[in-house]
């Protein structure tokens, strides 16, 4: 018997898998680097260490997906709302009008059932999967709703595990979505590890095509397609579904990007007013906002920038800097930018109202640890070597320690 049901088992994984493939096949997703990010729903392996849901964000055809004109967007995105000045209506129809756009194809929860020690893999909302035939004019409201659709179900389970803390994380550039989940399970693993008795964490993690063909001339269409994602899926799913939550069960909420990933949930967090009437009638401050080497200009957050009124979107925002990170210092020299990442970016806080100077040594302790509404910017060369080696147990105390400052429970 167990050996009839073993042979229905890898008959019904090859049947879903062949129906992956056809429904990727069109929207153009099954082939080459594309088709990477959705590895977490073929490959078993892939999975968070932690209980946490990643939501996988693709890019397609717009017209494919049903947004053939640009009034097609209203439902979602306001993009002429009388509440935007003429800049931010630019800035919006600049960002989703373009042949591409981004959509939500997948949901994956990972979570202990009450008998069992491991985690288990549930697939909330799978795109590629409909037992019906795919419309593909439909896909990208379907996974709009999606988003939607978390808020009940993370209300049941933040009430019934009692959730002090949600964390929600994006990665940078070229970072396909095993990748992404192994950085993850390396860095929130020490996080969760660290946390105290009385803690109880949530973990809701972003991936997102942020790989292309050719990496170096990819970096400016990645650029924009962070900003994409922020300000459509980070958007809802922080003012729509989290914030609303928050005000009900009273859970910190920690927002943490690395590089482009910073960049991301920076234009979620501040993207509130672009989206359409009746939404995000429920806003609030996040608690804290952590920006790993963070590929966003200090410019945002001066006098006249777009984030300029930072203190009543987070009660804090912390930002590493490291002159070890010869990358990200390179790119900010050659494209004229000042990331806050940088010494240039250091170089313009040093004598800035809107920031306070800190340090982090090798053990991950920081210094000071103030509470004022200022930004703090961390000179972080002690625990981070290089743009991407954020991820190690340094950093993992700094982060935990930030928590411990800055979010403690109620």
């Amino acid at each position: 018997m167990m050996r009839y049901t073993f042979i229905f088992l890898l008959l019904l994984s090859s049947l879903l898998s062949q129906t992956t493939k056809e429904q990727a096949k069109k929207l153009k997703t099954h082939w080459g680097i594309k088709k990477k990010f959705h590895s977490v729903l073929n490959e078993d392996s892939i999975s968070l260490s932690f209980p946490g849901y990643i939501i996988g964000v693709e890019k397609a055809s717009r017209k494919k997906l049903g947004l053939k004109k640009l009034d097609d967007i209203k439902p979602f995105l306001n993009y002429d709302s009388e509440q935007l000045n003429a800049e931010e209506k630019k800035f919006l129809v600049k960002r989703i009008n373009d042949s591409k756009i981004q959509f939500v194809s997948h949901i994956v929860k990972f979570a202990k059932d009450d008998n069992a020690p491991n985690l288990h893999k549930k697939i909330i909302y799978n795109v590629y999967q409909n037992t019906d035939e795919l419309q593909t004019s439909q896909v990208f409201k379907s996974g709009w709703d999606s988003i939607l659709s978390l808020k009940e179900q993370l209300a049941v389970y933040i009430e019934k595990h009692q959730i002090t803390h949600v964390f929600l994380c994006a990665l940078g550039w070229n970072t396909p979505q095993q990748k992404a989940l192994k950085n993850l399970n390396t860095l929130f693993s020490k996080v969760y590890e660290k946390a105290s008795r009385k803690s109880n964490y949530l973990f809701i993690g972003i991936t997102w095509p942020s790989k292309w063909g050719i990496p170096g001339i990819s970096y400016q269409n990645k650029k924009q397609d962070a900003e994409e994602v922020g300000l459509l899926y980070a958007n809802s799913l922080l003012h729509n579904v989290l914030l609303p939550l928050k005000k009900v069960f009273k859970f910190r909420v920690v927002l943490i990007g690395h590089s482009f990933g910073a960049r991301l949930l920076a234009r979620g967090l501040f993207s509130a007013h672009f989206l359409s009437q009746n939404m995000a009638k429920n806003r609030g401050k996040i608690d804290l906002f952590i920006g790993l080497q963070a590929a966003l200009d200090i410019k945002y957050f001066l006098e006249d920038g777009e984030y300029h009124s930072f203190r009543a979107h987070a009660k804090k925002f912390v930002f590493t800097w490291s002159t070890s990170d010869k990358k990200m210092n390179a790119w900010s020299f050659t494209a004229r930018n000042r990331f806050l990442g940088t010494k240039r970016a250091f170089s313009v806080a040093k004598d800035h109202e809107n920031f306070v100077l800190g340090s982090v040594n090798q053990h991950g302790q920081i210094s000071p640890q103030e509470n004022s509404s200022k930004i703090l910017l961390v000179d972080a060369k002690k625990i981070i070597s290089h743009h991407s080696d954020v991820f190690n147990h340094h950093v993992a105390e700094f982060v935990s320690q930030l928590v411990k400052i800055y979010c403690k429970s109620q």
